[in-house]
């Protein structure tokens, strides 16, 4: 994208508001357990 019209500072603004609206992205912070499994393994 950064050399199609869009300088990188455009390019990830976009990206940023953009990815976070996608139905992968929903889904994933749907099925999310918030990092209690990160923490249960550091514990381990």
């Amino acid at each position: 994208m950064t050399g199609e019209n869009f300088t990188e500072d455009q390019a990830r603004a976009y990206m940023k508001a953009l990815l976070p609206k996608l139905d992968y992205w929903k889904r994933c912070a749907e099925l999310s357990d918030g990092g209690q499994l990160e923490a249960f393994n550091k514990k381990r």
